[in-house]
Order: structure tokens, then sequence, then C-alpha cells
């Protein structure tokens, strides 16, 4: 019952009503039912008494105050509430005035007085005014002027008596409803009260300034902040348009025409004070709409982001000139390694023809530590390269199809013999479940291994290093492998363990002296462990050994792709794989673009030794003369030369050959990856770091053109 009555009461109130016009509903719900229940009485006692023309007045207010609440959820609520209080008070000023004054009957006009007034909101005023007024002349007419009908009952004692406790206990009763009704909506008012309070302290206190304009752009009201921030006063203020605080047209016909529309819109403005100056200003704009949904006027809150803009361009300014300063940094190695490597070139090279050309027995040691300086010079150069890579973010990894037992096979090789010159073991664990090819960057991966085992190497005096790689998942599409080197070396104290993977840091101080090195392997191996989305992981016992660890996923290779042998890999100090193959080149004719004497004396020697017939040019331009002129087998092509560069003139060749095969490799000391893609997009075959292994450059020459018989 309490569901059903509740139901009726809020009849005709939506999602879509104000809570004014909700409350009027609701009143006018409450007050059609509390009559059609309470004339119930009315109606059965007209009924015994066979007062039948009071009776169907009674039946006729019963059923249309029952309709009333149907009425108010078609929509029409205004009509339903004028209805409701014209239909009440004429019906029930005639029944009245029929049934005499003895009656009691005009108490329900008395107190469905306070009805009429609340049944409307305060903008409602001609209805409420309409309504109240034929209410009132209505009871005035039967108090105070006893107007009598054209017929009047005339009741016996107890019929009189009966009807008179009815009415007076009827009334009693509708009235008590109604003061309770009364007490809660003062409660709502009240809080409502509390609440616009409230409201108007925020706006006093908001740090933000705030509007509330017409439909015109005229501001009606303005917070303190607002005076605050333009430099008017309240009384400035008001009536002045909103669009005078803007100084763009631009923006004042985005203002106009978002008032003019009757939108929504924030965004990032420019404003003016009432001095002239100016100020970036964050504007939240919103339209303020009636009860009903139509608009009355536009609020704005502006925000003074000076500061923040500021910020901003003082951040970007600083990222700017730490780009800048980033690539200065990156250019200044660039250039110093191509010019460190150029005469390293030179050094190494003729190191290591001096020593195939059968030395004095009292000039190998020389020309070996001469040797091994010259690497050691030259992997400290790569790695500064690495590092300068890695701190600029410049890091780019391929994803080509190797064969991941042949570069562990390659890293043994070279490991083993370092590890023999020191009298300890190096051993490698490979997972059965390996597959033969996946895609990754092997030339990466190769310089992780290294830079591992060569550290384990170097910091292990008695025992061994031990290289696994076993697969710990593996799927038809790819495999997660983890790679462990352990050794039984010096160890790492646990509190320096965080330490170890810093730019330029070492365990302890004294290893620098001790061992060597720059302290940068472990954290270029982090940094690209970081590139590779993996993450390497350290155990270690001081005096007892450590063990580094790391995982990579990899896709597995279709079996269509050719893959790269690991002979082919760079930056491998030890020997190559298919050394031992001792294919003769003689009969090749090359032309080398060379301008640096040096380079040029070394490459000289190695293609002399080889057999190989060669033509040596100083710049671009007159390599392509060259190749115009004779036929080539193979083109070595320089860079960074005078008159005309290897891009330019591998440029020049490829449209002069006219698809005619001419394999060219580039022979460069900044083989960065801008590089190669570069070399490659000019249509160069293949490149060559400087200084170079003489065994890459006859591996390369080998695998690029056949051999020609005598």
């Amino acid at each position: 019952m309490g569901f059903s009555i509740g139901r009726i009461i809020n009849r005709g109130i939506d999602s879509g009503v104000s809570a004014g016009v909700g409350k009027c509903i609701r009143l006018c719900n409450t007050s059609a039912l509390i009559l059609a229940v309470s004339l119930l009485p009315y109606l059965a006692l007209y009924g015994y008494h066979q007062l039948y023309t009071v009776f169907f007045t009674i039946l006729f207010l019963v059923v249309f105050n029952a309709v009333i609440p149907s009425i108010n959820a078609t929509g029409h609520d205004q009509f339903a509430r004028v209805l409701f209080v014209l239909v009440n008070f004429t019906v029930g000023f005639l029944n009245s005035t029929m049934m005499g004054h003895d009656s009691f009957v005009y108490l329900y006009l008395v107190v469905g007085l306070p009805t009429a007034v609340m049944m409307f909101q305060f903008k409602e005023y001609f209805l409420q005014l309409t309504c109240l007024s034929i209410a009132l002349v209505l009871v005035v007419l039967d108090l105070v002027f006893c107007v009598v009908p054209f017929s009047q009952y005339q009741l016996s004692a107890d019929a009189e008596e009966q009807i008179r406790f009815t009415a007076v206990l009827g009334s009693l009763s509708c009235l008590l409803l109604f003061i309770l009704f009364f007490r809660e909506e003062r409660d709502s008012a009240q809080r409502n009260f509390d609440q616009l309070i409230i409201s108007q302290q925020i706006l006093k206190n908001d740090i933000d300034a705030i509007f509330f304009c017409d439909l015109k752009g005229n501001i009606q009201f303005a917070n303190p902040s607002a005076e605050q921030l333009y430099g008017y006063t309240q009384d400035e203020l008001v009536g002045k348009s909103i669009q005078s605080f803007y100084n763009c047209a631009e923006n004042k016909h985005s203002l106009q025409k978002s008032i003019a529309n009757v939108l929504n819109w924030r965004g990032e403005t420019e404003l003016s004070r009432k001095d002239g100056s100016t100020f970036s200003a964050f504007l939240t704009q919103f339209v303020v709409t009636d009860d009903k949904g139509f608009p009355q006027g536009v609020a704005a809150s502006v925000k003074d982001i000076s500061r923040q803009k500021q910020t901003e361009l003082a951040l970007i300014d600083a990222k700017e000139k730490a780009e800048e300063a980033a690539a200065a940094k990156a250019n200044f190695l660039a250039t110093m390694s191509h010019e460190i490597r150029t005469p390293l070139n030179g050094v190494i090279g003729i190191t290591q023809l001096l020593l195939e050309d059968d030395p004095k027995p009292e000039h190998v040691e020389s020309l070996n530590i001469l040797k091994f300086a010259g690497e050691n010079l030259l992997t400290l150069v790569n790695d500064v390269l690495d590092f300068s890579k890695i701190d600029a973010g410049r890091i780019t990894l391929e994803r080509v199809p190797f064969c991941l037992s042949e570069l562990v096979d390659s890293i043994k090789n070279s490991a083993q013999y370092t590890a023999f010159e020191k009298g300890i073991t190096f051993d490698v664990g490979l997972s059965e479940q390996l597959d033969r090819r996946y895609l990754g960057d092997p030339v990466r991966i190769t310089q992780i291994l290294l830079n591992l085992t060569s550290n384990a190497i170097k910091f292990t005096k008695v025992g061994g290093v031990t290289l696994s790689v076993v697969v710990l998942h593996t799927d038809e599409q790819q495999a997660t492998i983890e790679f462990k080197v352990s050794d039984t070396g010096i160890g790492i104290a646990k509190d320096k363990l965080e330490h170890i993977f810093e730019q330029f840091s070492q365990a302890d101080n004294t290893i620098t002296r001790h061992y060597g090195g720059s302290g940068l392997g472990l954290s270029i191996t982090k940094g690209l462990l970081d590139a590779f989305g993996s993450d390497i992981t350290v155990e270690s016992e001081e005096g007892k050994g450590t063990i580094f660890s790391f995982k990579l996923t990899m896709r597995k290779a279709p079996a269509d792709l050719s893959f790269i042998p690991s002979s082919a890999l760079p930056k491998m100090n030890g020997e190559l794989a298919d050394q031992t193959v001792k294919e003769e080149l003689a009969g090749l004719s090359i032309l080398v673009a060379e301008d640096n004497p040096v380079n040029v004396m070394v490459i000289k020697k190695w293609l002399t030794k080889w057999g190989v017939m060669m033509d040596i040019v100083k710049n671009g331009e007159e390599a392509v003369q060259k190749v115009r002129a004779q036929k080539y087998d193979l083109v070595l092509m320089d860079i960074q030369m005078p008159v005309m560069d290897g891009f330019q003139a591998t440029l020049a060749i490829r449209s002069l050959m006219q698809g005619e095969p001419l394999p060219i490799i580039a022979l460069t000391a900044t083989a960065t990856e801008e590089f190669v893609a570069e070399a490659y997009e000019v249509g160069m075959d293949d490149y060559l770091g400087k200084p170079f292994n003489p065994n890459h450059l006859k591996s390369k020459i080998k695998q690029l053109c056949s051999p020609v018989t005598a």
C-alpha cells in the first residue's frame, strides 16, 4: 500500500522536472489523494440520508481528485494544478451553501487556502494570483455574505450532527496532514537556504574569477576574485560586456558565437585587465538554464595561468637547450670517434701486417703490445659511442634472422683463447630445446654477452667462467631464453651491488688500477637490455664469484628467411669461425676510393697480400669516372671524401650502371644506425667500420663476389 501511495504522490515527476516544480506536483497529488480519501465518509453519509444532489457532487469530487495524478503524469502539471484549485473550491462552495453553515462544510475551504497558495512557484505568479483570488472570493461569499443557492436542504438534527462531526474531523485531519507537509517543505527550504549561503561563501572565497552574464554577454555578477584579477570594482564590472576583456579579435568572435548559440566552451585564451596588461587564462564557460531547460545566461570561470605558462615556456626552453646540448655532444663524439678511428685504423692495420710478415723474435712482443693497446683503445671508443647513444635514447634494435647457437660458438671461440692465456677455463652450456634460428639483433646480443664474459674472465684468477643458455618457455611462435654468465672470481660486496650499473662506476676504486677498464661495460649492457625490454640480475658473494643473468623473448625465424652467420657479426675481438677457410681472391679487380694516406697504405697492403688487382682514387668524382671507364668486381667506398662524398658517388654509380650489378662496400669510421640506413638507401651492399679487421674485409669480399680463376 505504501508503495502504491508513493507512486501516486510522485506521478508526473521525472528526471527532467526541476526540484521546485516537483514539489508543486507532489503537493497537488498529495492534496488530491487526501481529498479523495477524506470525502469518502461524506459520500457514505449523504447516500445514507438520501441527499442525492450532494452525493453526486461529492462523488464527482472523489473521481476528479483521483484523476489529478494521471493528468500530472501527462506533463500538463500547470493545467492540473489550476483545475484542482478551481474545481475543488467551486464544488466545495456549492456544497457548503446547500448544506448550510451549521454543517461546517466550509472548513474544507478554509483548510484548502494554504494549498491554493503553495500549489504554484513564485514565478508562476499570474496563475497563483488568479487561483488564490477565486478561492478567496468563494470563501468570503460563503462565510461573510451567506450566499444561498437556489435550493437548501432541511436536515434532521441527527443528520446535522453527523455531518458537522464528519466535517470537523475531516477538516482537522486535512489540516494536520497539510501542517506535516509544510513542515517538511520548511526543512527543505532551510536546507536550500543553508546551501545557498555556503555557495555564496565559496564564490566569495574562490581564487578563480567567476562571472554570470546574460545572454547578451553583459556581466550580472562577479565575485571578489574577479575584481582583483581584472582591477575593476564590483560596480564597474556589473553591466560591462565580458567581450571587452578579450584582446584578440578571434577570441572575441568565438565568445560571441558561443554566447549566441548557447554553447559550452573551455580552453586557454589571452585576456586584458583594466590597466591594459594582458595575461594567459584558462576559461570555462557554460550555459545556465531554468527549470524548463531554457537558457537564462552564461556562467564563466577564469583561472590565471600566467605563471604556469611561464613555467611551461621555461621547461620547453630548457628541454630544447638540453636536446641541443645532447645533439652537440653526440656530434662531437661522432666527430672525435671518426678522427680517432682513422689513425687507429693505420696503427692496428700496420701492426697486424707486421705480425704476419715474420717479424724478428725480439719485435713480436712489442708488436703484440701495440696491437693489444690499439684494440683496447678501439673498445673504449666503441663504449663511449654506445654510452652516448644510450644516454640520448638513440639505440635502435634490428630484427633479423640469426643462428643463436653459432653466435654462442663464436663467443666461445673468442673467450676460450683469452681464458686459456689466464690459466682458467671457459665452458658453454646450450639447452637442447634451442631452435636453430630466431629473429632479433645478433650484434647487440653479441655485445652484451661479450661484455659479460670478458668482465667475468678479467676478474677471475682461479677456476673458470661458464656461459649457459637455457630455454625457459617455447611454443610455435616464440621462445623465452635465459642467458647466464657465472664465474669464480673476486665477487662483489653486497653494499656495492646497486652501484655497479652506474656510469663510470666500478665496485671498488682500486679495480681500475688493478684490472683496467672504463666502468662503462655494465652500464652499456643494462642500457641495451632496457632497449630489449629486459632486465639484468646479479648474484654475488665477495671472494666466491658472481652470476649475471637476463632473459630475452624472441620470435622464431621462418624457414624461408636467410640468416646472418656468426662469422659476419661485427665487433668481435676473437678469431672468426671461418678463418680456416683460405679461398684465394687473386684475380679480382677492386676500386678503392679513400683519401686518407694511412688507410690507403693499409688497404693496399692487405689487397696486395691477397693477390687482388686494384685502382686507388682520392674522391667520389674520380671513382665515378673510373667506373665509367673500366669494369670492376667490387668497390671499397670511403664516405667522408673531398669533392664528392661516398653517398653521392654511390648514387651516381648506380645511375651509371643502370641495374648492372656492382657490389659496393662502405668504409666508415662512423657506423651509426643512421649511417647504415642511409648507406643501404643510396644503394650500398654492405659496410665495414674502421678500424676494420682484415678477416672481416676478406669475408665480405668473398661473400659479394666470386673469385676469378686465372
